[in-house]
């Protein structure tokens, strides 16, 4: 492992720490090197701001175009019942 060998300190996580950290995005953790004792809070977001941000735009878009077809259809079938 390239440069791991620098590190002061390394910790391994368990299978289930890692499903915490996926699902809830953080994970508090107590760890103890050489007598003391640190709470260590890991955190996780797998979405990037720009990633984030497209992903609104392009869902407040369907909406608008749902919405647009929505009144479409209520027209129609307005209109339908109107000749009836």
């Amino acid at each position: 492992m390239p440069c791991y060998d620098k590190a002061d300190y390394e910790f391994k996580f368990t299978k289930a720490q890692m499903e915490e950290l996926h699902i809830n995005g953080g994970v508090l953790m107590e760890v103890e090197k050489d007598g003391e004792k640190m709470n260590i809070l890991f955190t996780y977001n797998n979405k990037d701001p720009e990633t984030e941000e497209l992903e609104k735009a392009y869902s407040n878009l369907t909406k608008a175009m749902l919405d647009d077809e929505l009144d479409n259809y209520i027209d129609k079938l307005t209109d339908s019942l109107k000749k009836l």
